[in-house]
């Protein structure tokens, strides 16, 4: 009876300790109570134990809302919520996307350390390439009571023509990794 017991007990210990992730602190964060977001984000928040949102947008449209959002819910589940601009169409909608291909992304963000990279300071830029109305990538990270955002401006260029940095390339992988795995 005793080992009958003492499996079923670990088994449970085990099961449980499965589905847990390891969430990194977040470097230079902010408390969610800072946080200005959308009420349709309201109701992933409150029920993630960590959500990441990346959007790529123009220097001349900063307000576009094509969010993609990987959220790891209260029950140790991925999911995978978009959002679209559109006036005609409210909120996030979740998609059927496995949660084997959300967690890859998952792993590109951690394997790239997106928790701890600084926002761009295009201040420190030594690099005399310049470029006009390209694109940003903003990765919003929201946890139970920080949240932090990193955006970057045209990173590939910079890559490709000025000298590289650590975290501009870490930036992109991640980016890559929402934008090859996510095509809506």
């Amino acid at each position: 009876m005793r080992k009958i017991l003492l499996v079923v007990s670990l088994s449970i210990f085990f099961s449980a300790a499965v589905g847990q992730i390891s969430i990194p602190k977040l470097l230079n964060p902010d408390t969610v109570r800072q946080m200005n977001y959308d009420s349709a984000l309201t109701r992933i928040i409150n029920h993630s134990q960590v959500s990441v949102l990346f959007r790529t947008f123009s220097a001349w449209s900063p307000y576009n809302k094509n969010y993609k959002v990987i959220s790891y819910d209260d029950n140790n589940k991925w999911h995978y919520y978009y959002q679209i601009d559109d006036p005609a169409f409210k909120g996030f909608f979740l998609s059927s996307m496995s949660e084997d291909s959300v967690s890859k992304i998952w792993n590109t963000c951690i394997k790239n350390n997106l928790f701890t990279i600084n926002n761009e300071d295009l201040s420190t830029k030594k690099c005399e390439d310049v470029i006009y109305d390209s694109h940003h990538y903003e990765f919003t990270i929201i946890t139970r009571e920080e949240f932090k955002k990193i955006s970057y401006y045209s990173p590939e260029f910079f890559e490709s023509r000025c000298s590289s940095t650590k975290e501009r390339k870490q930036v992109i992988a991640c980016a890559t990794a929402f934008k090859k795995l996510i095509r809506k």
